[in-house]
């Protein structure tokens, strides 16, 4: 009891007492008989459900934590466009991106984890969105087969492909995509498996016009990969940018930085 007192006391501390506040009543209600039965205001006319993760805590907290990345994403996809979102978690980026798209628009939305898929189709079921977007329980690399998901990180947002854990299936993003003429925006997140995605997505980053990825050397390290190679099949297909004051600047990838933006990459 005490203990629990103490992360509340640094906790408000550090966030505010608000924010704080709203964080409990989301888990609390996320743990309880009402979870996936209640429901919260997200962008505009969207809503997310009450479930056990922490961006779900987040976001109810405070509605903005995800407006960058979804303005972002926004700017570069077209109404009636098509996006992909590897890495769902908890659909909080393809959920608003899918009300933007509108019905005519597509949505594909890759998640290994089976809480986190289970997540994300109660939010589709509850928006009225499964007219436009399609969710995969499967993780993207570089071939077929079977891995483990490291689910028993404290943070439920770094779930990680590691040597053992929860059992997932596997397959390419290019086996996914080959129907699809163009990819208006590809946003990859997966927590330093990026290159093994980029190897099986020859294919989908060759019609892809906008891709949007994460770059965290010492994650991609720890998944045995070396970050300048995915920065050679980045630049393969596109320019490599990052965002600083909402304007667009050149990247060049430097070892010794300490700082890792998000890559905007845009086609050729």
């Amino acid at each position: 009891m005490l203990s629990a007192a103490k992360k509340i006391t640094h906790l408000c501390q550090r966030d505010g007492f608000y924010y704080t506040f709203k964080r409990a009543v989301a888990f609390f209600i996320a743990h309880s008989p009402l979870a996936y039965r209640l429901s919260f205001s997200y962008t505009k006319n969207t809503r997310l459900v009450f479930a056990p993760a922490l961006l779900v805590y987040s976001i109810f907290a405070d509605r903005q934590t995800r407006h960058t990345d979804v303005d972002l994403i926004k700017k570069y996809t077209p109404a009636g466009g098509t996006m992909l979102d590897v890495g769902g978690n908890i659909g909080s980026i393809s959920i608003p991106l899918a009300e933007h798209v509108g019905p005519s628009g597509t949505v594909h939305i890759f998640e290994p984890s089976p809480k986190f898929f289970n997540i994300i189709t109660k939010n589709i079921a509850l928006n009225n969105f499964s007219d436009r977007v399609t969710a995969h329980q499967v993780a993207l690399g570089a071939e077929a087969g079977t891995v483990y998901l490291n689910e028993s990180v404290a943070d439920d947002t770094t779930n990680h492909i590691a040597s053992t854990g929860t059992a997932v299936q596997q397959d390419t993003l290019d086996s996914f995509t080959d129907a699809l003429p163009q990819i208006d925006f590809l946003k990859i997140d997966v927590e330093g498996y990026e290159l093994e995605v980029l190897k099986g997505a020859t294919a989908a980053l060759a019609k892809t016009k906008c891709l949007y990825i994460e770059f965290i050397p010492s994650q991609l390290e720890r998944c045995g990969s070396k970050p300048q190679d995915v920065i050679d099949i980045l630049t393969t297909h596109f320019t490599i940018h990052t965002l600083r004051d909402e304007a667009l600047i050149p990247f060049t990838y430097n070892p010794s930085d300490t700082h890792h933006p998000d890559l905007l990459c845009l086609k050729k």
